[in-house]
């Protein structure tokens, strides 16, 4: 009689998927009322730090480049956000807070902070940041690629055809 597997006792990739997705959600719910979702929650954050690129933005935020500019164009008609010029480089903008992203961005951070302490709350604290750091430890080795921002397949060509004769 074969023993059953450890791995299969614990359904990892389920567990993974529903917390992301049950948090995803949770975030969703705490920032409509601001007029906010996570990913421009994500944005407006990395913007009031100053002195980002969007691309920059981008990465920190693990947004792809198409997602980043719609996101970034949406914040920058709400007045949230505003594209400055580099100073050093002329080509490049970098995404800044308005003043108005400034206000939005302390209030909404603390109903986020409270939703992560009220989701905590269920780990003992002397178990959370072990937490953190095993899933750290996770996404920065052996769950770090493929990402979801990376396309797993290689990119379609093109197919050049030959003129009509």
């Amino acid at each position: 009689m074969a023993t059953a597997s450890p791995h299969l006792e614990l359904d990892l990739l389920f567990l993974l998927n529903q917390a992301s997705y049950a948090l995803a959600a949770a975030m969703n719910e705490t920032l409509s009322p601001h007029g906010l979702n996570t990913r421009e929650w994500c944005v407006l954050t990395k913007a009031g730090e100053g002195g980002h690129t969007q691309r920059e933005i981008a990465d920190f935020a693990a947004i792809d480049k198409t997602t980043m500019v719609t996101t970034v164009d949406a914040l920058e008609a709400a007045g949230l956000v505003v594209r400055q010029p580099s100073p050093t480089d002329r080509r490049v903008k970098l995404v800044e807070a308005t003043a108005a992203g400034r206000r939005l961005l302390s209030r909404t951070t603390s109903a986020v902070d409270a939703l992560i302490a009220d989701v905590l709350s269920d780990v003992p604290a002397t178990e959370r940041r072990a937490l953190v750091k095993g899933l750290q430890r996770l996404v920065d080795g052996p769950l770090a690629w493929p990402s979801h921002l990376e396309a797993t397949a290689p990119p379609r060509r093109r197919t050049v055809r030959s003129p009509a004769r």
